[in-house]
């Protein structure tokens, strides 16, 4: 399956580096998309930049840096104080790999920015996933940072194929957050890929006498992000030499998605739909003095 350019686009290089270091020797450690909720403000609408939790949980308390490509060819770095409100999924019982940040960005600014947000709108949720008999098998891909080689000038997002191995209706246990809904997916995840996003790829079928048959052209949806992947010990895997030393890792191939509805949760808990609100309020009131 060849993969739309645009969709490499969605994605920035979440960094660190020490206070007296150049920009250049920013280490980047994961990755973030950007998500667009529409508004009742015309031509305007809500940017989110949305990663891992457990990524904005790395750098807290840091200054940090985003970079995302530009129309130019190159790259544009912007730098985050330590003082910055992550949003994360209200959840306390069941939590969620995700972390929010409103992202206001200028017209000006977007358009010299060579980015493109994902609507809210292809954040799948449980009721499109059943209508659209989305499961196990389904090809997904994952976009995001390649640790070894992220590109010195600009962004080089790494692609990620594979399916969906498993849709769980038992919360799956996870290190950092305990029992967490997550969907399991056949894919090598890496360190840099955390908080990558996630697309399953749907056919688009016609129906003839009952029968769904599959059409050339097909739905994107956002699965969710990527939490992590699990690591078994070399001498645990069958195919493993023998003569490996014990704290050698072989990454099990199946990676844990966060759902896309768990994003969609966080993005509209209370306290960014009372900004939203608020920012809509102040609009209308200016267009009407």
């Amino acid at each position: 399956m060849r993969i739309s350019n645009n969709l490499k686009k969605c994605v920035v290089f979440i960094g660190t580096k020490k206070p007296d270091e150049p920009v250049e020797k920013i280490k980047y450690r994961g990755t973030g998309f950007f998500v667009s909720v529409a508004s009742n403000i015309p031509n305007k609408s809500f940017p989110y930049l949305v990663t891992a939790k457990h990524v904005a949980r790395q750098i807290e308390g840091m200054d940090f840096y985003i970079r995302a490509n530009s129309k130019d060819g190159k790259s544009v770095i912007f730098k985050a104080g330590d003082d910055v409100k992550w949003w994360f999924h209200p959840d306390t019982v069941y939590p969620a790999d995700v972390a929010v940040l409103h992202f206001p960005l200028t017209t000006d600014l977007y358009k010299s920015l060579d980015c493109e947000m994902i609507e809210a709108g292809m954040l799948l949720t449980d009721k499109t996933r059943l209508e659209e008999e989305i499961g196990e098998g389904d090809e997904i891909f994952a976009v995001g940072l390649f640790s070894k080689h992220t590109g010195s000038e600009k962004n080089l997002p790494i692609i990620r194929m594979g399916n969906i191995a498993m849709i769980s209706d038992e919360p799956i246990q996870s290190d950092q957050f305990g029992d967490m809904e997550a969907y399991l997916v056949e894919m090598r995840s890496i360190g840099g890929l955390s908080g990558s996003p996630v697309f399953v790829l749907r056919p688009v079928c016609i129906t003839i006498d009952d029968w769904k048959i599959p059409t050339s052209r097909w739905r994107i949806y956002l699965l969710g992000l990527v939490h992590g992947h699990w690591n078994v010990k070399a001498e645990k895997a069958n195919d493993a030499p023998k003569d490996n030393a014990t704290n050698d890792r072989v990454n099990a191939g199946i990676a844990m998605v966060v759902p896309g509805h768990k994003i969609l949760e966080t993005i509209n808990c209370k306290g960014l739909v009372d900004i939203r609100a608020s920012i809509e309020a102040k609009a209308v009131a200016k267009t009407t003095t």
